[in-house]
């Protein structure tokens, strides 16, 4: 008969590695499957961004050293962050400390965290499908280096594989409450980016700092970013919504290189890495728990909608997930029910904070680049009020009300779209911290509440 782990866990990207920690601080058999070589695990193309928030809730929670500037898994420290529309004259800047990481290096350290914690990496392994008995998830069939089809068997097991969603796309619709396991493509994102360095070690003039670009070329919430990577050195790239055709003749990178090409001139720099891929732009499946499985960073939609930044929430959402995993270790209960803790958790934070977000990235999308070019332009968001609105969950002062009411002149319209988002976020963020079921059996009535404020039906 096969060995039974404790966990078994898909992935060993951010989510995944540091589930694997958490679970096996507190002694329990932890294996961690993942397609690449074991060198290469932890490599993502993306902008690289990791708010500082995270990494000090690992150090804090579980002892993980923060990122390090010295050895290269920090490329660079970051300060603050931009928001432009239309040109980079156009902008609303604020205050946003964060990383940007070298992903390979700094996830080959939490890979050597967790195998000194005891959890086992198996690298060269490609699931082709889970195992399923009982309504339970028991395990994956796999090939492992060698091309040999194998099985492994685990009491829990936890979908890290990222976008993808290995185990997640093969779970039965019966066994999620009914939730849709899938990304529309309305609300999913396509990515390329370059890795450039200037010629001649000229510095650029985006030290500290992030960028996003709402561009007239990308039709929202698609921008184009450009991110600090150190003096010399800048990640650049655009995303684009999927369900929008690209113009005629038009492909991404072709866009890429005319937006980009407005600010950059290619023979001042040298490409020294690029990729794409896609990223979840709405909010996080209704549940991420099944009977024996548990579902993790961007496998369960657990990416900003509006920023598209998924590597803080997939350590976030690993450490949740290994507080419950754990307890239900220690009671030998793997049922959905049991697991259900961790969809309260994730809810809370950052599910409330990413269903807000997403209602700003429909706002942007409805608005156009024009008329939110004409809300930054006028002052009309300022870092005051978005830190009001999302980070101290108050209600804006009636002096601010004011002061919006006489910047929006002569565009009303504006104004009342802009009042009714405002709104829209506040009631949703208590639906999702206050409202969310103790259970799966009040999960549908939730749903029906959601779906309504977000109108969206997810």
């Amino acid at each position: 008969m096969s060995k039974v782990h404790d966990v078994l866990i898909i992935g060993g990207g951010p989510a995944g590695v540091i589930a694997g920690i958490g679970i096996a601080k507190e002694g329990y058999d932890v294996v961690i499957i993942d397609k690449k070589e074991r060198g290469n695990i932890g490599k993502k193309n993306c902008g690289d961004a990791l708010d500082t928030k995270h990494t000090n809730i690992l150090f804090e929670e579980l002892g993980i050293e923060l990122p390090n500037l010295n050895n290269g898994e920090v490329r660079s420290e970051v300060s603050k962050i931009t928001i432009a529309s239309k040109s980079l004259d156009t902008k609303l800047t604020a205050s946003a400390p964060a990383y940007q990481v070298d992903r390979l290096k700094y996830g080959q350290t939490l890979l050597e965290t967790a195998e000194k914690n005891g959890v086992k990496i198996w690298d060269q392994c490609t699931v082709r499908g889970i195992i399923i008995e009982n309504n339970y998830i028991k395990g994956v069939n796999y090939f492992d280096q060698d091309g040999e089809r194998k099985t492994i068997l685990a009491k829990i097991t936890i979908d890290a594989s990222g976008f993808i969603g290995v185990m997640r796309k093969d779970i039965p619709k019966s066994m999620s409450n009914g939730v849709n396991l899938s990304f529309p493509k309305k609300w999913t994102v396509g990515s390329y980016r370059e890795i450039v360095q200037f010629k001649d070690g000229k510095n650029h003039k985006f030290q500290n700092e992030i960028v996003l670009l709402y561009h007239k070329k990308i039709k929202p919430p698609g921008y184009a970013w450009i991110f600090t990577e150190g003096k010399d050195k800048l990640n650049l790239g655009i995303t684009w919504v999927k369900d929008i055709k690209y113009p005629e003749g038009k492909s991404m990178k072709k866009i890429y290189s005319e937006i980009l090409g407005e600010y950059f001139d290619p023979e001042d720099y040298i490409i020294i890495d690029k990729g794409g891929g896609n990223i979840p732009g709405m909010p996080n499946f209704d549940t991420l728990v099944v009977n024996g499985g548990m579902i993790v960073g961007d496998a369960g939609g657990l990416a900003d909608p509006t920023t598209f930044e998924g590597h803080g929430p997939a350590l976030e959402s690993g450490r949740l997930a290994a507080i419950v995993a754990v307890d239900a270790l220690k009671e030998e209960d793997y049922s959905s029910e049991k697991l259900w803790k961790y969809n309260k958790l994730i809810m809370n934070y950052p599910g409330s904070m990413h269903a807000q977000s997403f209602l700003v990235a429909k706002f942007i999308r409805d608005m156009g680049v024009e008329n939110f070019s004409y809300l930054l332009g006028k002052n009309i968001v300022t870092e005051e009020f978005m830190n009001k609105v999302f980070r101290e969950k108050q209600k804006i002062s009636f002096t601010m009300a004011l002061s919006i009411i006489g910047k929006s002149f002569p565009k009303w319209n504006i104004l009342l779209r802009l009042l009714k988002i405002y709104f829209r976020v506040q009631k949703i963020g208590k639906i999702y911290i206050e409202d969310y079921p103790e259970n799966p059996l009040l999960l549908n009535d939730w749903r029906q509440k959601r779906n309504k404020v977000i109108g969206e039906n997810f």
